[in-house]
């Protein structure tokens, strides 16, 4: 924890309100996936994994994030293996794709006043 803490959210965070989208979705994508590998528990990390990436978008005054991304069972896979090429080969890009629509979608819905 102490690595992730000196080495991850003193290097990504804060960010600032209004940074732009794109190098919101790489933070949340870094921060997200280095807290995923460390977390010791088998049930419950993905939900609050989410839920550090939605407070880090609402720090920087983006929606929460809306992981659907291509829809269920597609969008599962999509995370799963962008979340795969962080904890094989520290690929942060795929993650970041996936972090980045999933803003979108989340900037949409805020929009039409329907985010769940």
């Amino acid at each position: 924890m102490k690595e992730f803490e000196n080495e991850i959210l003193q290097a990504y965070l804060p960010l600032r309100k209004g940074e732009d989208l794109s190098n919101v979705a790489k933070a949340i994508a870094i921060v997200h996936g280095e807290f995923e590998m460390i977390h010791p528990f088998r049930e419950g990390n993905g939900r609050i994994g989410r839920l550090l990436a939605d407070l880090i978008a609402l720090q920087t005054g983006y929606p929460p994030l809306i992981f659907d991304v291509e829809g269920k069972p597609r969008n599962k896979n999509l995370y799963f293996d962008a979340m795969k090429e962080v904890f094989v080969n520290k690929n942060y890009d795929p993650l970041t794709d996936v972090i980045e629509k999933a803003m979108k979608i989340g900037i949409e819905k805020a929009r039409e006043g329907s985010l769940p």
